[in-house]
């Protein structure tokens, strides 16, 4: 983080002074990801899982693992097979992290709007579900590419190509699958996922499994997915449910507010490229308020945050100034919320030190 917060501030503040000059902002973009790309390509033990990956590549290379801190986990036979195309645990991790970077930078270009750029950098840098968590979870970094992918065949009525293309991303990380449920937004014609039911039912629910201290819905779907898939069974120890808390309460609250802004934005919105972009959207809030951090929905928000902030840097042009103000803020003051947690944690010292593979004796 001595290298991300001040990269981080340097690039917003270029894209935000950049805001009303459209070559001057194309090109700040470019630059603000190509430093991006620098930054984790040639990063070195950011993040808990860097060994992790490390001892797996070492193992399937037929060498001893028992050099690093990892502790050389299992994973799907698609990403060992993966692993095995590159010569050497470096290049692996560079063209990772430029594929998501690349990809990134491709959905920022053509749906976000270019004056909010510096707000989907923001983003994208500090919410704890995008660059921080793809730096280490490589396999589902993998799986988010892909998704982006799919969207795109999804965005053109090719339901079947998208759902082909996530049943390849399981390959990678198994909880890909989850993402087939995004594809419900292919058969939402009459638009329930912008109606007042939804908004009423979503918000309902995640206030009241706070008022009872107890998510029902999210225990049953996690025991049976940890009962039923052996692949998610590593994720056991997960915390699920919510607490009665004042902080789980305002936390609702604050995504509600951020649902009914996207909901409302979404049906103002007539440009039909953006149909299945903004519901996606909605999910992704809908996600966040229902289930908060539990039950693999990081996971699921690793592949749908981009989606939501892309989306929300279009809507101010259709919303009221101060409705606009809130929910941003609250968007953005959740992010850091939850990034500050996430730094709190043990394992995050790996995060608060920038390293680069030419500050080590060799290369890996």
């Amino acid at each position: 983080m001595n290298v991300l917060i001040p990269l981080g501030f340097i690039i917003v503040v270029a894209c935000f002074f950049c805001r009303n000059n459209k070559k001057a902002l194309n090109t700040s973009l470019f630059l603000a990801f190509l430093a991006l790309s620098l930054f984790l390509v040639f990063r070195f033990g950011f993040g808990p899982d860097y060994y992790n990956y490390w001892d797996i590549f070492d193992s399937i290379q037929g060498k001893d693992v028992d050099t690093h801190t990892g502790n050389g986990s299992t994973v799907e036979v698609g990403f060992l097979k993966y692993m095995q195309l590159f010569p050497n645990y470096t290049l692996f991790v560079a063209f990772n992290s430029l594929l998501w970077v690349i990809t990134s930078y491709w959905l920022c270009r053509k749906y976000a709007n270019p004056n909010m750029y510096w707000f989907v950098l923001l983003m994208l840098m500090f919410d704890p579900n995008t660059l921080t968590h793809h730096s280490v979870a490589m396999r589902q970094a993998l799986c988010c590419v892909l998704f982006i992918i799919a969207f795109e065949f999804l965005n053109r009525g090719k339901i079947l190509v998208f759902c082909a293309i996530i049943i390849f991303a399981s390959n990678f990380h198994t909880s890909a699958l989850l993402l087939l449920l995004i594809g419900l937004v292919y058969y939402d014609k009459k638009d329930f996922l912008t109606s007042k039911a939804y908004v009423y039912l979503i918000v309902g629910s995640g206030i009241l499994s706070v008022l009872l201290g107890e998510n029902i819905v999210l225990n049953i779907l996690q025991n049976f997915l940890l009962s039923n898939v052996e692949e998610l069974q590593r994720y056991q120890d997960y915390e699920i449910g919510t607490t009665s808390s004042i902080t789980a309460l305002l936390f609702r609250l604050m995504s509600a507010t951020i649902l009914l802004y996207v909901v409302s934005a979404t049906k103002k919105d007539t440009d039909r490229r953006y149909v299945y972009f903004n519901k996606i959207a909605i999910m992704a809030i809908s996600i966040q308020l229902f289930f908060g951090q539990a039950l693999l929905s990081d996971r699921l928000l690793m592949s749908l945050t981009p989606f939501l902030v892309v989306a929300m840097s279009r809507f101010p042009r259709y919303m009221p100034k101060v409705f606009t103000f809130i929910s941003f803020f609250f968007l953005i003051g959740i992010a850091f919320y939850l990034l500050s947690i996430k730094m709190g944690k043990a394992y995050a010292v790996s995060y608060l030190e920038y390293c680069t593979i030419f500050d080590i004796p060799y290369i890996p």
